[in-house]
Parts: C-alpha cells; sequence; structure tokens
C-alpha cells in the first residue's frame, strides 16, 4: 500500500471520529498600561463530542506571562516563599473519556498534565528584609542569575467505574494517581536579621495514590444512605540547597551560584489514611429534614530519618569540622470518630433555617515542624542555650481535632436572595508561626468565630445589585502568658464586604464590584523565651474591578478592567508575611490590569 493511500485514509478514519465532536478556540490577552505591553497571552482549545457509546473532552491550554506592575507601575518582586507565576510559560494538558457499558454501567478516565515553567531576568529586591512597617516593598531588580529557576509540575490520572444499580445501589469506585514537584525561587536567611547568612532554595515532590468506593441507596422515598471507604497513601519529601553567600552579596542579591550537595528540607513522611464513612439524609416531614453521619478515620505517619536542617546550616560555623548527628525517624499512629448532625427546616416556600454540628480531623504537617529540629546529643545544644534539643519520638506531632457550629438562614423571595450564619470553631491545639520560619503546633485552645452574610436584589429584569459581608475573629490560650490572644491574619481574614450592581441581557451582562477589607489591628504573637507580645496590624484596602462579556455573531467576547481605580496597596497575606518572613515575601499588589478574550464554537 503506497504512503499516500495510508495518509488517506488515517484522514478519514479521523474525520469520521470527529464527525460529531465541538470545537472551543479561545484566546486571552492581559496587559498593564504602566508596562505599555501585553503582559499575558493564553491559547485555549477545547474539543468535546459523542460516538455511540463513547464520549471524550480533550483540552489544551497554553499561557504565557510576564512581569506584574503595582499601581506606581514598578515590578512587582517574585515571592521567595510562594511558586511565583511572573514570568512563567504554562502548558495543561486535558484528556477525559467515558464509555458507557451499559444503561446502567459507566467507565470514565481523565489525565492531565501541568507543567508551569519560570525563565525570568528579575530577582527578589533583598532590601525589603527586615524593612518596617510603613516602609513601601521595594521593586524587583533586573539582572538575575539563576540556572535553577522555580517550576511547578503535575501529573494524574483518575479511573471510575459507576453502576446505577449495583444490588440496588448506585455504586461509584474511584482509583487515582498523583504526582507533583516545585521547586522554589531561593531564599535569603536572615536569622539575626543583621546579615544574610544562607541562600537556600527548596525542591518539594510528592506522590498520592489512592481510592474511594461510595455506594448510595435509597431506603424508602424519605430514607437516603451514603456510605463506603476511601484509602490515600501520599510520599512527600522536600530537598535543599544553598548558594554562595558571597556571589549573592557581591551582585546586590541577583546572582546565585551553586554550593554543596542537595541536603534534607526536614524528613521524608509518608502518610496513610483509611476512612469508613456513613452519612444519611431523612424527610421527617415535608418541610424538615435530619442530615446526620459517622467517619471512623486511621491514619499513620511514616518519619524517615533525617540530617537536622540547622546542623547543616551552622555547625559549619560555628562548629568545623564536627559531624552532624541525625535524628532518627518514628511512627506515628491516629484514629478517631467523627460526627456530623445537620437540619433544614422550611419555615414556607420562601424561607429555610438550617443548622449544623460537625466535627474534623487533620494529620499535622510533620516534616513542616520538624525542619528546625534538632538532635539531644546535637553538638550546637551546647554550644547556644537558645537551642533546644528534642527526639522525634517525643515531638508534639498530635492530631488536630476540630468542633464546628453553624447557624443560618436562608430566604428566597420575588427579587430579593439573602442568607446569614453565624459560625464557631474550636480545637485543642494551635499551629503557631514565628519569624524564624519556624513552625510549632501548641497544645494549648483555639477559638474562631464570626458571622457571614449575602444578598442579591433584582431591580428590573436586567438589573440587580447585592453584597456579601463575613466578619472572623479567632483566639488562642498561651499558658505562659495567662491569657487569650487573637489569632494573626494568617488565621482569620480581616472583616470583608463585596459589593457590586450588575446588567444582563441575553446577549450581554456587565458586572462592577468592589471587595474591601478592614484595617485589623488584634493580632498577637508570644515570645516565650522573652515573655512579650507583639502585635500584628493590617491596614485595609478596596479594589473595584469591571467585567463585561457580549455574545457575538460568531463567538463570545469577555472584557475586563481589575483594580479600576489602580489602588496601591499590599494583600493581607504580603502585610503578614512582612512580619512573619522578615518582608521579602511581602510585595504590592497587582496595579490596574486590562483583559480581553474571544472564544468561539463550531
Amino acid at each position: 500500500m503506497s504512503a499516500n493511500k495510508k495518509i488517506y485514509q488515517k484522514l478519514i478514519a479521523g474525520a469520521f471520529f470527529f464527525k460529531s465532536a465541538h470545537f472551543y478556540p479561545q484566546i486571552s490577552l492581559k496587559s498593564q498600561i504602566s508596562d505599555g505591553r501585553l503582559t499575558t497571552y493564553t491559547l485555549n482549545q477545547s474539543i468535546n463530542g459523542r460516538e455511540g457509546n463513547f464520549d471524550y473532552l480533550v483540552s489544551g491550554t497554553y499561557e504565557s506571562r510576564g512581569g506584574m506592575f503595582d499601581a506606581d507601575g514598578d515590578r512587582v518582586n517574585p515571592d521567595p516563599a510562594q511558586v511565583s507565576r511572573m514570568d512563567t510559560d504554562t502548558k495543561d494538558a486535558l484528556i477525559k473519556l467515558g464509555y458507557n457499558l451499559t444503561n446502567e454501567k459507566r467507565l470514565e478516565a481523565t489525565l492531565q498534565h501541568f507543567d508551569d515553567q519560570m525563565d525570568s531576568d528579575y530577582a527578589a529586591n533583598a532590601s525589603s528584609l527586615n524593612r518596617g512597617d510603613s516602609d513601601d516593598a521595594p521593586a524587583a531588580l533586573k539582572g538575575l542569575q539563576l540556572s535553577t529557576q522555580p517550576y511547578s509540575k503535575r501529573n494524574s490520572v483518575d479511573l471510575v467505574y459507576k453502576d446505577l444499580d449495583f444490588y440496588g445501589n448506585n455504586l461509584q469506585l474511584q482509583s487515582y494517581y498523583r504526582e507533583r514537584e516545585a521547586r522554589f525561587y531561593p531564599y535569603p536567611n536572615d536569622p539575626f536579621k543583621n546579615n544574610t547568612l544562607f541562600v537556600n532554595q527548596s525542591t518539594s515532590t510528592a506522590k498520592v495514590f489512592g481510592f474511594k468506593l461510595n455506594l448510595d441507596t435509597d431506603i424508602n422515598e424519605a430514607f437516603k444512605v451514603s456510605y463506603g471507604f476511601d484509602y490515600d497513601v501520599d510520599k512527600g519529601e522536600q530537598k535543599g540547597r544553598l548558594f554562595d553567600r558571597q556571589e549573592y552579596a557581591n551582585s546586590g542579591g541577583t546572582t546565585f551560584v551553586p554550593e554543596g550537595s542537595e541536603y534534607d528540607y526536614g524528613p521524608a513522611v509518608d502518610t496513610t489514611t483509611f476512612g469508613l464513612y456513613l452519612q444519611s439524609s431523612y424527610e421527617l416531614t415535608q418541610d424538615l429534614v435530619l442530615n446526620a453521619g459517622f467517619r471512623h478515620e486511621r491514619a499513620a505517619m511514616d518519619i524517615s530519618d533525617y540530617t537536622p536542617l540547622a546542623e547543616i546550616w551552622f555547625l559549619p560555623i560555628l562548629a568545623p569540622g564536627t559531624n552532624p548527628t541525625d535524628l532518627q525517624g518514628d511512627v506515628r499512629k491516629y484514629d478517631a470518630n467523627l460526627f456530623n448532625v445537620g437540619v433544614v427546616y422550611k419555615l414556607n416556600s420562601s424561607n429555610e433555617v438550617f443548622a449544623n454540628y460537625a466535627q474534623g480531623f487533620e494529620v499535622p504537617d510533620a516534616s513542616r515542624i520538624l525542619r528546625n529540629a534538632v538532635n539531644e546529643s546535637s553538638p550546637l545544644v551546647g554550644i547556644s542555650d537558645a537551642v533546644v534539643g528534642t527526639d522525634v519520638s517525643n515531638a508534639n506531632l498530635d492530631a488536630i481535632k476540630t468542633d464546628s457550629f453553624e447557624l443560618g438562614w436562608r430566604g428566597q423571595f420575588e427579587s430579593l436572595f439573602v442568607s446569614a450564619s453565624a459560625f464557631y470553631n474550636e480545637s485543642d491545639k494551635t499551629i503557631s508561626f514565628n519569624a524564624d520560619h519556624n513552625v510549632d503546633l501548641l497544645d494549648q485552645k483555639r477559638k474562631i468565630y464570626g458571622i457571614e452574610g449575602a444578598l442579591e436584589f433584582y431591580l428590573s429584569d436586567y438589573w440587580s445589585i447585592g453584597g456579601s459581608y463575613a466578619f472572623t475573629e479567632g483566639r488562642s490560650y498561651y499558658k505562659d502568658a495567662g491569657k487569650w490572644l487573637d489569632l494573626q491574619a494568617a488565621d482569620v481574614s480581616p472583616e470583608k464586604f463585596t459589593t457590586f450592581v450588575a446588567y444582563g441581557q441575553e446577549d450581554m451582562n456587565v458586572r462592577l464590584q468592589s471587595t474591601s477589607f478592614a484595617d485589623y489591628d488584634k493580632g498577637k504573637s508570644y515570645s516565650k523565651s522573652k515573655n512579650t507580645v507583639t502585635g500584628y496590624d493590617i491596614d485595609g484596602y478596596t479594589t473595584v474591578d469591571l467585567l463585561a462579556s457580549f455574545n457575538m455573531p460568531v463567538g463570545t467576547v469577555k472584557a475586563g478592567i481589575t483594580n479600576l481605580l489602580n489602588e496601591d496597596y499590599e494583600t493581607v497575606y504580603s502585610q503578614w508575611a512582612n512580619s512573619t518572613y522578615n518582608g521579602l515575601s511581602a510585595h504590592k499588589a497587582e496595579g490596574r490590569a486590562y483583559s480581553l478574550s474571544y472564544r468561539v464554537e463550531y
């Protein structure tokens, strides 16, 4: 058979396969007027269709991002504590396949590949280290020399089998495998707040696999039950590498020359979780529904042996020639019985009230908590009184169990939708962040409480207005201080207001919206060694966005202006990070930005 004939046959087969396919190409553009150039563009192509019992969705996205600029037009610093997305190219591919074995039985498979790579000429400005609360975050520095630039990768496979009539049950069996890897931006560590001693870059990897079996059944018209089990294994580790401190200092923070080999950035941890659950819904009357459930969960953390980070960094300086003392790992096992109960009562056709109680269970991040631990026999213990030795088997790695309560009301009237709720959460553990980048799990009570509300009012067939309000507070009891201290902004959000006005017709939608955070000056931390309480203030801010979409004769156009008023501010996280991470992770938010996209279906 000739080569041309083979190609022709393949084209015919491809045309038959896609004869019922729908194509959705889309292009999106984003720019900031301060830069005067296109900062981001996105290309996406989606294809879906059905051929007999077989259906499919294929989607591919390529996105290229440039820098981000603040309200003054200055380039924003990359954030070393996060995986920055500035100056990155992203490839994201998704395939979903489905096959109906019978009218009741179905197979589904989902595969995804995500790859985000940075290629930047700009470095984080180290002059932001230890800056005061009143100082502005500096702009990024041009001239970055870094061969190991940050990236983020993810791959996943999900397989699902469904049977709508499995011995009277609706069955769903899911299995999955996911792997992820992320390299962070190098971080200059300044433990004594007067001179950068270590410039460290870390790479985090994880592999997760598991499966879940769920069965739904109707006992009768009023009583429904869901039950099953799930099993999950998460294997994670993080490695670090140092850079030449003198090269970094001489270049003003732009040149990174690797030195030495990789080392443990905390222990590798394998976490296995198994859970059995039962969830039920019982319609007591036409207006009253009761929901209740139970879950039994078991978890085990296998913590590997590792070389303490503090010894890798400090022994060559404080005790040259001294060999590090490894920390022996441990296996921690957990189990818990968790309950939930809720009730929904319809006051009438337009109003209903609800109340819920639920218990939560969380295994701590052992690798992060143990990152700065040292062995009890470590030479560092004798060199400095500030260093306290520990043993992994005695470290506080207790699970965090939370009790949550919620009470609320929802109303749907002719032209008005409104909802309001109050909540209260409590636990006997507190996770604490400090300026030395340490994370501690403390045996102290914590409570978080607040209210939330939202409403939308239709002025006419085309116009509507609305908004939302959220208020959250929290406190933790410090035994050594003998008092309750308010939680920081990392744990509770300042008061938040949103408002909007919208206009919508069949071929056009326009929305003007605002988001406001109030000042927050209640956050506190306590230092046991210094017996001092430190306050952390957050300055409030308001941003306004304008969004619109238009159905054209062919395709749909969407346009937007974010930060319409070009507000000059730092986000809540950035302001908190300025106090916690010595300033380098704190940076200005994005100024006014314009976006435009066009999507076609054929």
